[in-house]
């Protein structure tokens, strides 16, 4: 007599959901990858970040038309799926400061997924809606999404945020799963991480009661201690600092530029003239000198950066990080002026400044005008220093292998 065959869908429905867990929960790390964040074709940006991307095994959901929609249920019931929209806002530099997981980038891809529990929009008030970004991430990842969004750029102040919860199994035999406990532990990081934000609404599949006590959370104005925050940017710059040294450098970047974007946020903002008036100009000086070292760190470490992939013989890889470089020279001298202070850089730091300027030119072979007009002003500004002499002349050597021509080009 022969045997029946077995079929994976004779199972009974908790044993195939086991399956389904078994295979979809094994989550694999984050990798580091560089991701165009700009996915609009009426965007052009050369700014590239590496972003951290998770990914899972998903094959069982190509099986057939049944397997494929019980494992998308487990999937979606198992992760937690949220979905971040942003129209006129450059969250590139917050997810890669604050190495913020997401799963997958782009209108286009995650466009038509059903499997959403929460959507956050986020606006500048009054400004160009573009571009316009949407990304994936998990519940999981979505607290330290959340700690970020208070620094955001310019100011808190300047954002609009919209958020709606949805239960993707509202009209199936699963509407009871997304119960209160599941609302609770999807807003909870709001209530944590955000408040001062006076421009935030929350609806949807969620109870009224807890959608009026998020909302007045995140509305309530908090006084940051002014020393306290010195103090914790400046562990955040010894941090960096203490990393720096082992061929650590672009987690020392990170660090530096995490920091840099928390003190620079606050310009312009309520809370920066609340402290002030909570402190004195000492600590208003230490913050812009502070935010000074922040963003030079930055360029002293990308300077060693592209000079080491340079050394290995990709240029290309080098040039990449040019947008990075710019971002922390314009940080230099915009960031800490619009914090507002009487602090302004004395001759060392200029010095030191348009020195780290120069000898990326240099490396990166880009304009040789403009790198001997930046060691110029190097020594105009530190004269006699011999670091600075010794790249003049690798600078003047670079120019004289160019010819009389080449000495003209700008790249």
């Amino acid at each position: 007599m022969a045997s029946t065959p077995f079929r994976f869908l004779d199972l009974a429905p908790e044993l195939r959901d086991s399956v389904y867990h078994e295979v979809i929960s094994t989550l694999l790390r984050s990798e580091l990858k560089a991701t165009r964040v700009h996915q609009g074709p009426s965007v052009q940006s050369k700014f590239v970040p590496v972003l951290r991307r998770r990914s899972f095994n998903t094959a069982i959901l190509f099986v057939n038309r049944q397997i494929s929609q019980e494992a998308t249920e487990v999937m979606v019931k198992h992760y937690l799926f949220v979905h971040i929209a942003t129209y006129g806002v450059n969250l590139s530099h917050v997810l890669y400061a604050w190495a913020v997981p997401i799963v997958a980038i782009g209108k286009d891809v995650i466009g038509n997924f059903k499997g959403f529990v929460m959507s956050h929009t986020i606006k500048i008030q009054g400004a160009n809606p573009v571009p316009e970004n949407h990304f994936m991430m998990l519940q999981k990842d979505f607290k330290v999404f959340c700690e970020a969004l208070i620094w955001l750029q310019p100011s808190p102040d300047n954002f609009a945020h919209h958020v709606v919860l949805r239960n993707p199994f509202k009209d199936t035999a699963s509407v009871n799963w997304f119960s209160p406990s599941k609302q609770e532990l999807l807003v909870q990081p709001y209530r944590e991480h955000l408040n001062g934000i006076a421009d935030f609404n929350i609806e949807g599949d969620i109870s009224p009661t807890l959608a009026t006590t998020v909302t007045e959370a995140v509305n309530r104005e908090i006084r940051i201690n002014p020393w306290l925050l010195l103090e914790a940017m400046t562990n955040e710059k010894a941090a960096g600092d203490s990393v720096s040294h082992f061929k650590s450098a672009p987690k020392a970047v990170r660090i530096w530029k995490k920091a840099a974007m928390q003190i620079g946020s606050l310009a312009n903002s309520r809370r920066w003239q609340q402290m002030k008036e909570d402190s004195n100009d000492i600590f208003a000086h230490r913050m812009a000198e502070l935010l000074f070292w922040l963003h030079l760190q930055q360029i002293n470490s990308l300077t060693f950066m592209i000079y080491d992939f340079k050394r290995r013989g990709n240029l290309e890889r080098a040039r990449s990080y040019w947008s990075f470089m710019l971002e922390a020279i314009s940080g230099s001298f915009f960031g800490v002026a619009n914090l507002g202070t009487t602090w302004t850089p004395q001759n060392r730091h200029n010095g030191l400044r348009f020195f780290r300027l120069a000898t990326a030119y240099r490396i990166l072979e880009r304009s040789p005008q403009i790198a001997q007009e930046f060691i110029e002003l190097a020594d105009m500004y530190l004269p006699g220093n011999r670091r600075i002499n010794e790249e003049r002349e690798r600078i003047d050597s670079w120019v004289d292998s160019l010819g009389v021509l080449g000495g003209m080009n700008w790249l």
